[in-house]
């Protein structure tokens, strides 16, 4: 066992700045990383070179970590411990990925949003200011196309074509093409007006502009690219919410809600599964809403013009 306990530190470093999109992820890194780093310090004195972990020596922290704590837990640390190994070089990464633990899926019990519920979170955001219009895009867009808040918030101008009806999705794991439905287009084509004119007169003042369709100025007067602060987003979407009567508002129900709409508007698992990107959709829809996805007759821009109709008449 080779233990040089600078290069795990330095390699530990370096596997959280390139994997951290946030100081929340950095710091979820860095506590899982820090059992293993407890486990392998009480064992052999020293920090060892991650690049010599055998697979026998990942089993028995394994087996240390599986006694101590839940499934999910046992999961979240094993699976960010294999990713650093993988990060560092290690050669036995591809024997250690097979003791890799099931996780046991739990999911919350909740109802989807009701079409006039959803009629009052797509108008909480009014357009008397460029920070209400930016924030009701951005709720339009979470709803109208799946995406999720961070995914929305890395959005760039080149990745949004009107023309072609399509966003190109940044995914951490899933890159993907989606549909841009009518309710949607205008909404989207006025507020990247909007936004291209902010740009300019920060451009005309000798600053550089933001490339990210949501970023803005804030208090200070400095340019905040918002995908770096999505907490303080997605709280005032929720407070905004909470104001307008819908407590407990969160970004993944009105995610799901939309699944279930286009649904009963006839659209497809395959379309529902691309578009509002989701590798446990189905057990989801299944368990907690008694929804079998189904093989439909109408096609994705079909069962959004019936989910407009739908919106914009009372009518459940």
């Amino acid at each position: 066992m080779n233990t040089i306990e600078k290069t795990w530190e330095e390699e530990r470093e370096r596997f959280i700045m390139w994997h951290s999109g946030s100081i929340n992820t950095a710091r979820t890194y860095r506590s899982r990383l820090s059992k293993t780093e407890t486990y392998f310090t009480k064992k052999y004195g020293l920090l060892p070179d991650p690049t010599t972990i055998t697979a026998s020596e990942v089993g028995e922290f394994l087996g240390y970590l599986s006694n101590e704590n839940a499934n999910n837990y046992v999961y979240c640390v094993f699976s960010t411990f294999v990713n650093f190994l993988r990060f560092a070089g290690n050669a036995n990464v591809g024997e250690i990925k097979k003791l890799m633990p099931k996780r046991e899926r739990h999911y919350p019990s909740v109802r989807p949003y009701t079409l006039e519920e959803v009629r009052i979170i797509l108008n909480m955001f009014d357009k008397y200011s460029f920070k209400s219009h930016q924030m009701q895009t951005l709720v339009w867009t979470i709803f109208w196309t799946g995406m999720r808040l961070r995914e929305v918030l890395n959005l760039k101008e080149m990745d949004v074509n009107i023309e072609k009806r399509s966003i190109f999705v940044h995914g951490m794991r899933n890159r993907r093409t989606v549909y841009i439905p009518d309710a949607l287009t205008p909404v989207l084509d006025e507020y990247i007006s909007d936004w291209k004119n902010i740009m300019k007169t920060i451009e005309d003042h000798g600053e550089n502009p933001s490339a990210y369709i949501f970023s803005f100025k804030d208090k200070d007067k400095k340019l905040r690219v918002a995908h770096d602060i999505a907490v303080r987003y997605a709280y005032e979407i929720k407070k905004n919410a909470r104001r307008c009567g819908i407590d407990g508002f969160t970004i993944t129900k009105l995610r799901w809600t939309l699944v279930v709409l286009l649904h009963k508007a006839g659209a497809s698992s395959r379309d529902l599964k691309y578009q509002i990107y989701g590798p446990s959709l189905r057990d989801f829809l299944k368990e907690q809403w008694s929804i079998e996805l189904y093989n439909p007759h109408l096609s994705l821009n079909d069962s959004y013009s019936k989910l407009e109709e739908w919106l914009l008449k009372p009518v459940e």
